[in-house]
């Protein structure tokens, strides 16, 4: 145990200390910072403006808000990727099953790392459930995780992280869906129905309907944008050489960036599937 945490917390300290030493971008993290810094100062954090971005939930900023009012946002983002990375590789090492650690090789978990995005995060959920309260940070990720991993426990921990976040601002929900208009991403079944589609008709009826299986059908169908949120699919399978495959596979994304990433997507999908299919 002890080994562990000394190995997450290595890797969670270098992961992060990359994201801050480059100086990197942090995406739309700025966006919940910077809500989060009109609510210290007394004001609606919907009024910040968005430049175009979807907006976050309030669950979002309300994370960020012990943070806001006297870190700076590089310091934010990077402590925010060092602390998932850190937990992530905790849950992996403490999971038994070493070669989830092929993750860390691949091009969506950089893509967080560079852009400072909270799929690490919710890929830590993933290996560590008692985190399911964490889940609405990002509703349309965290739905499917909640669903799949929510016990009676998990339950009361997200409603009163729900019922503290309407406390911070009440009513938000309204205001947030009101600036979500400009989110562009895809969903993964209508992406690729035939390939997708099939894999789950092959998955369901002949594995059934495990935690994990369930998770992997709802997450099929959640909004989501090209590498933003595909670092979770590496939950997927247990083989090392699938998720060796996916890693490598994932890297065509910035080798080759002129061409259409579409049947690396979908490749990536499949190849999570086809690992829950032979071993479950």
């Amino acid at each position: 145990m002890r080994g562990a945490f000394l190995f997450a917390l290595t890797i969670g300290l270098i992961v992060g200390s990359i994201r801050l030493t480059q100086g990197l971008q942090t995406n739309d993290l700025w966006l919940a910072y910077g809500s989060a810094q009109l609510w210290w100062a007394g004001q609606p954090p919907y009024d910040y403006p968005t430049n175009g971005w979807p907006s976050n939930p309030m669950t979002t900023i309300l994370v960020l808000l012990p943070f806001a009012c006297w870190l700076p946002l590089d310091i934010v983002g990077a402590g925010m990727i060092a602390l998932s990375t850190g937990v992530l590789v905790y849950g992996i090492a403490h999971s038994g099953n070493l070669a989830k650690l092929w993750v860390l090789a691949s091009w969506p978990f950089w893509y967080n790392v560079i852009y400072a995005q909270w799929g690490i995060l919710f890929l830590a959920i993933l290996m560590v459930p008692k985190l399911t309260w964490l889940t609405p940070i990002k509703p349309q990720l965290g739905m499917g995780i909640f669903l799949a991993n929510v016990r009676w426990r998990q339950f009361v921990y997200t409603s009163l992280f729900l019922v503290l976040s309407w406390l911070a601002d009440p009513g938000w929900p309204n205001r947030w869906l009101a600036q979500v208009d400009s989110y562009d991403g895809f969903l993964p079944l209508l992406y690729a129905p035939l390939a997708i589609g099939g894999l789950l008709t092959i998955l369901l009826p002949y594995r059934g309907l495990n935690r994990k299986h369930l998770w992997f059908l709802i997450f099929c169908l959640t909004p989501q944008r090209p590498w933003h949120d595909q670092v979770l699919l590496w939950h997927g399978p247990s083989q090392w050489w699938m998720l060796a495959l996916m890693s490598a596979m994932s890297w065509t994304a910035i080798l080759y960036p002129t061409i259409d990433h579409t049947p690396v997507l979908v490749g990536l999908f499949v190849a999570a599937g086809v690992g829950l299919i032979i071993h479950p």
